[in-house]
């Protein structure tokens, strides 16, 4: 016979034992997985269970610092032909590619975009200012600053207010039309150079090879076999595809070379080549970007420079950041983040001497192939930048400007083909091509969003073929 008062008894504490035993699994749970003080040692914290973390670790942090080296290495000499394009001393683009590059980093969506000087923002910074100053010149560079802070805060404002998602849907001939034009400009403007001819600022590209023909007896022939020695090893150095040098790098020490060969030869005076001259950088280069108020045409010029500049930078930023392949890393696309990045980076540009810029296809693609995973990479590679330019600064002051020339003819040729190449037979990309090279890149970007806008309000958003 049951007692009833152990009955009860047992019947008080089975709601206690059973609440408990929730508890007790769980307790049990975290004992079998970390075990008793005696076999924490011994068993989960070995070093055997900690190398593939370490593993790990060390891959993720070497491919890190391999893409930094590689991305530094090929964006020294971009910073200093960007900057040339832009009318800024070489300074200007080394800057450029450091302090924007790490606040894009930093404060972007995509983890392994690289940002900084831009081949067609650095050609509409040059045609948005020629006008008002000598390129090189202190005014030129402090207008450059202003600039740069102006197209940041479009950026940013438009970050907020939904451009974002705007400029992702934009019709892909708008960025082939336009990659077009600005490698068709670079190699117009860069050919009185390469012959060592005075060019008129703020003449219309066009203009440039055809002052270049007709003074053609008053070319440098000096300057011509640079230039021809430049392309030449650039062309061989592509075929090749050495890994030690990229092209660009191999086109501009040929060049360079070539140039001290025959002041060797012929004398310094005789050849008459000039130099990029003295590179002097500072740790914190910073500037104050200012405006006159009391010139509004120059105000009011450099606004609607600055608002095409936006648009372009953020155009070139969103289709870059869609056409890197995600890891397992990376956060979601956010195209309104990497806008604002992108606006920061430039408000950044404009207090550290340097000028406007966006994301950069050929630096990106370099960038993840070498191993790039996170941000880190890119913080690495601007670090890494500044650290080569200031102990290389004694040899950059000696390179050749009709080096220089024939490595931009490069560069113009490179987007030019590969513009062309994805542009195929679009009349809507090869007329926009010739609107650049016309009429300049601010109008033909307001024209493609004109007809873009019209496009949407007929409710037709396919892009226009033949």
């Amino acid at each position: 016979m049951d007692h009833p008062a152990g009955t009860l008894a047992r019947s008080a504490q089975g709601p206690a034992q059973r609440a408990a035993e929730p508890m007790k699994t769980m307790r049990n749970e975290l004992q079998h997985l970390i075990g008793t003080d005696h076999e924490l040692h011994a068993r989960n914290w070995s070093p055997s269970r900690l190398r593939p973390w370490v593993r790990w670790q060390l891959s993720v942090w070497g491919g890190d610092l391999h893409a930094g080296w590689v991305s530094a290495l090929l964006m020294l000499p971009q910073a200093v032909a960007l900057a040339a394009i832009a009318g800024l001393p070489p300074e200007a683009g080394i800057y450029a590619s450091i302090f924007p590059v790490i606040a894009a980093c930093l404060l972007g969506a995509s983890q392994r975009l690289l940002s900084g000087p831009n081949t067609a923002v650095a050609v509409m910074t040059a045609s948005a200012i020629t006008p008002f100053a000598t390129p090189n010149s202190e005014e030129f560079v402090k207008l450059a600053w202003s600039l740069a802070a102006i197209v940041g805060i479009l950026q940013v404002l438009g970050s907020a207010l939904g451009a974002a998602t705007l400029l992702a849907r934009l019709p892909r001939f708008v960025t082939h039309g336009l990659t077009l034009g600005v490698g068709l400009v670079i190699i117009a403007t860069q050919v009185p150079v390469a012959l060592s001819l005075l060019s008129v600022p703020g003449e219309a590209p066009w203009l440039a090879p055809w002052y270049a023909v007709v003074n053609i007896d008053r070319a440098n022939p000096s300057s011509i076999a640079v230039v021809l020695t430049a392309l030449l090893v650039g062309a061989v150095s592509s075929r090749l595809r050495w890994r030690v040098l990229s092209p660009l790098v191999a086109s501009l020490i040929g060049g360079t070379l070539m140039a001290v060969a025959l002041e060797f030869v012929f004398g310094r005076d005789a050849c008459a080549l000039e130099r990029i001259g003295h590179v002097q950088l500072v740790l914190l280069p910073l500037s104050s970007p200012a405006m006159d108020w009391d010139q509004l045409y120059i105000v009011r010029q450099l606004l609607q420079s600055a608002v095409a500049i936006a648009i372009v930078g953020g155009l070139q930023t969103a289709i870059i950041a869609q056409s890197i392949t995600p890891s397992r890393s990376d956060p979601p696309p956010d195209p309104a983040r990497d806008l604002f990045a992108q606006g920061v980076a430039n408000m950044v540009a404009s207090v550290t001497s340097g000028f406007a810029g966006s994301g950069s296809f050929n630096r990106s693609a370099a960038h993840v192939s070498a191993g790039a995973t996170s941000r880190v990479a890119g913080v690495l590679s601007a670090l890494i930048l500044f650290a080569i330019a200031t102990a290389a600064s004694d040899a950059l002051a000696h390179i050749s400007v009709p080096a220089m020339a024939g490595t931009l003819i490069l560069i113009g040729w490179r987007l030019a083909r590969s513009a062309l190449e994805e542009a195929g037979r679009s009349l809507a990309a090869l007329g926009l091509a010739a609107w650049v090279v016309a009429a300049g890149l601010e109008s033909a970007v307001l024209a493609a969003l004109v007809l873009y806008v019209c496009s949407l309000v007929r409710g037709d958003r396919s892009e226009p073929r033949t």
